[in-house]
């Protein structure tokens, strides 16, 4: 068991993220449990390791906070001490396909639920697959947790390891994040918000937040050379493969909706401000894009209107509590779409291969999936009631992987079939500016 003591124990505000997952959970509804797995290859050091778990959560009040409710305002509590009690498992002697089956139960049990009210939001668990050989498991509550700190884990922990010296405090600790995001809107944004307001709202979600069933389909996978003629066309365009894939994208779901109109939530790492990238704490964000899907022009012309809506939106970015501010809706349990569906775009320019760390010159440390093919359902989470996700993840080879998050209530296997092939068709539309007779997208 690692314990560790910092501060006096404080009772700050929530994000407006944990307020939401609070409130979801008030609902019924658990939140998701994002899980980080490690194989360590050497000699294992108890002793350096117990030294590391507890500077990390000594520098990170999110590893030493849970949630409280207080006169029906949901706020974090940040403990002194956080004891973090790793459960250790020895499979050494266990019998290949034996072995296989206990770490396929062990991938489903790192991602079951984590309680809100008791800290750490974190669980950790040790499997021994040899003498030199181990898998580390962390499960961590979406309320503390986003998928841009998986990396800042391993490179921080690893450093932790191999130091003697302490490490520095943060130089943006989270309760600074959200008090600079509490902060009341600027009239530009209440402008703004005041303009989202005007557009005709989606299909309320209907069904209450604990009726969500959320599946993923594979959508098939951009090539690299693909990839390539898209971000050609963005470079004439002046912007991005992300935005084209997005143009390609709201132009088969107007079509397939037979909207005229989309609203789109685009999700933003929101990790640029200095400071930030150093941060273990679910800081991401939603951006509300309203987008004119109809009309006769070309997909170069959308191109360019889903550019200018994306700026427009980035040169305003605001917690998406400041953007629904002129919204007459309820929305804080997702009982209310404000959006039509979710865009989660993860280059590799973001989202970089994870390499190796050297925790000392003994012991490496390796990122690896616990269940390798196995998508996160990074998308499920309380997002503008939105109960439908398109994720593009950069792979490998320099392509990217797609895949829908839905619910499946609302979105059933032949409509997401039918979205599927149209996307794969507005691709090709899209490829067929830049390369003559490309094919956008691998069939799964």
């Amino acid at each position: 068991m690692t314990t560790t003591d910092a501060s006096p124990a404080a009772t700050r505000p929530a994000s407006f993220i944990q307020e939401r997952i609070a409130n979801l959970a008030i609902d019924g509804r658990d939140a998701d449990t994002c899980v980080v797995a490690w194989s360590l290859k050497g000699t294992f050091d108890e002793a350096r390791w117990e030294r590391a778990v507890g500077r990390l959560a000594t520098r990170h009040e999110t590893l030493r906070s849970r949630l409280v409710a207080i006169d029906g305002a949901v706020l974090q509590h940040v403990e002194p001490r956080a004891a973090l009690t790793a459960e250790r498992f020895d499979l050494r002697t266990q019998a290949p396909h034996s072995r296989g089956r206990l770490l396929a139960e062990a991938a489903e049990a790192a991602a079951a639920p984590i309680a809100l009210g008791a800290a750490p939001l974190a669980r950790l668990a040790i499997y021994t697959l040899a003498s030199d050989e181990r898998l580390v498991v962390w499960s961590f509550s979406h309320a503390i947790w986003d998928a841009s700190c998986d990396r800042v884990l391993a490179c921080e922990f690893a450093e932790l390891y191999g130091s003697d010296a302490d490490p520095a405090p943060l130089p943006l600790p989270f309760h600074e994040v959200v008090r600079q995001e509490r902060r009341p809107p600027t009239a530009a944004i209440r402008r703004r918000s005041a303009q989202l307001a005007r557009l005709p709202a989606p299909e309320p979600a209907g069904e209450a937040a604990s009726a969500y069933v959320a599946t993923i389909r594979p959508a098939g996978t951009v090539t690299p050379a693909a990839l390539r003629a898209l971000s050609e066309l963005g470079r004439v365009a002046g912007c991005g493969a992300g935005v084209v894939l997005l143009a390609a994208y709201v132009r088969a779901l107007g079509a397939l909706l037979g909207r005229d109109r989309l609203t789109v939530g685009l999700l933003d790492a929101n990790r640029e401000q200095p400071g930030r990238q150093q941060l273990l704490a679910c800081i991401v964000n939603v951006l509300l894009i309203p987008i004119e899907t109809a009309g006769d022009g070309s997909i170069g012309d959308l191109v360019a209107d889903v550019r200018d809506a994306v700026y427009d939106a980035y040169d305003h970015r605001a917690p998406l509590e400041h953007q629904l501010a002129a919204f007459d809706v309820v929305q804080r349990r997702g009982e209310v779409a404000v959006c039509d569906t979710l865009f989660n775009y993860q280059p590799a320019e973001v989202r970089p291969p994870r390499p190796e760390h050297r925790c000392d010159e003994r012991l490496t440390l390796r990122p690896t999936p616990l269940q390798p093919g196995r998508q996160q359902m990074a998308a499920r989470g309380p997002w503008a009631g939105a109960r439908l996700c398109l994720c593009a993840v950069a792979t490998a080879d320099g392509g990217l992987a797609m895949w829908f998050v839905r619910d499946q209530l609302r979105h059933p296997d032949e409509w997401l079939d039918a979205l599927v092939e149209a996307l794969r068709r507005s691709i090709a539309t899209a490829l067929g500016i830049t390369v003559s007779g490309a094919h956008a997208l691998a069939r799964d």
